[in-house]
């Protein structure tokens, strides 16, 4: 994870997430799901360390194909979207 964030060379950064990289096991909603992608808990941490260590001026967060019959995408997609913004303002507490 820390190569990761040393290729990032910019301190100030967009983060441009999208919901694809999440292993399809995990969230179904999608445009291209992604066998054997990102576990849900390694992508947490890794925005977690980004947004510690950059400063993130913005977000988006994109491929989200939401579906009526399984609500779980649309909330993991929530989830990340609060994680980011709760972490970025209590860092600058």
């Amino acid at each position: 994870m820390q190569r990761v964030l040393n290729a990032i060379p910019a301190r100030e950064v967009w983060l441009n997430l999208d919901i694809d990289c999440i292993d399809s096991r995990e969230i179904h909603g999608t445009g291209t799901p992604m066998p054997l992608g990102l576990k849900l808990e390694a992508l947490n941490e890794l925005l977690f360390r980004i947004i510690l260590s950059k400063n993130v001026i913005g977000f988006s967060l994109v491929e989200l194909a939401p579906n009526e019959k399984d609500l779980n995408s649309e909330m993991i997609a929530a989830m990340l979207c609060y994680n980011m913004i709760s972490w970025k303002f209590d860092e600058m507490e």
